[in-house]
């Protein structure tokens, strides 16, 4: 019995870290090229699935995009490639949850700003 406590107590700590994390970021507000709108629309939402892990993926406009982190620390950023060719960048602000958000494609840009919150 003593050996079946030891053994749980042990992997307790894994059990933690297998459970992955999601970033969902709600804008507040969303730019095409320079004009820029207030927005509290759900759908414009962003969610990045295991975030934390070796292989995110963001999901946005109906579409799993596959994400690589390029920063971690105090500002965590991901970046990727959506079906159509855009390029899609993620920043994260841990100490206050704010995010930046771009999706460039054939040179337009298409900007979003708010915060994020770990779910």
């Amino acid at each position: 019995m003593r050996c079946i406590l030891i053994a749980i107590i042990s992997l307790m700590p894994m059990a933690g870290r297998a459970a992955a994390a999601d970033l969902w970021c709600m804008p507040d507000r969303l730019c095409r090229g320079d004009r820029c709108a207030p927005t509290r629309d759900e759908e414009t939402s962003l969610r990045l699935r295991d975030f934390e892990g070796a292989r995110p993926v963001l999901r946005s406009h109906a579409e799993d995009v596959p994400m690589r982190p390029t920063q971690q620390g105090a500002t965590a950023s991901w970046q990727g490639t959506d079906a159509a060719g855009a390029v899609l960048a993620l920043s994260w602000r841990r100490s206050d949850g704010g995010f930046a958000f771009l999706r460039r494609f054939e040179g337009r840009d298409w900007t979003a700003s708010g915060r994020c919150e770990v779910q």
